[in-house]
């Protein structure tokens, strides 16, 4: 593989007092292919942010001319799951993690074809 210039696309959502909701980026791995990662405030799951943020970065990624985005969400987390499933991604493996306090953190591995 190259070495290709990475571009990051980064969205960020903010309540009207400015305090920070939620974020999301797509990493550009190489021409065509981007890693996707999205971090809501726990009592905003479910509300529908995340989903937002996935509907309006992935058109932007297609703009982009992506033709792949790969994600890797925590195997313990099915609200992340469930919003990545309902946008296209499809499990393709699993992999184990370490979390920042040194414990093992499963993950799931899920592809989008734009």
């Amino acid at each position: 593989m190259q070495n290709y210039p990475a571009t990051v696309i980064f969205t960020l959502a903010f309540d009207p007092s400015g305090t920070l909701l939620a974020i999301q980026h797509i990493e550009e791995m190489e021409p065509g292919l981007g890693d996707i990662g999205t971090s809501v405030r726990m009592r905003l799951t479910r509300s529908g942010i995340g989903s937002t943020l996935m509907h309006w970065n992935l058109q932007l990624a297609r703009t982009k001319a992506y033709r792949t985005i790969n994600a890797e969400i925590r195997a313990d987390n099915p609200t992340a799951q469930d919003c990545y499933y309902l946008h296209g991604f499809v499990q393709t493996g699993t992999l184990s993690r370490k979390a920042s306090d040194g414990r093992a953190m499963a993950m799931i591995i899920a592809r989008s074809a734009l």
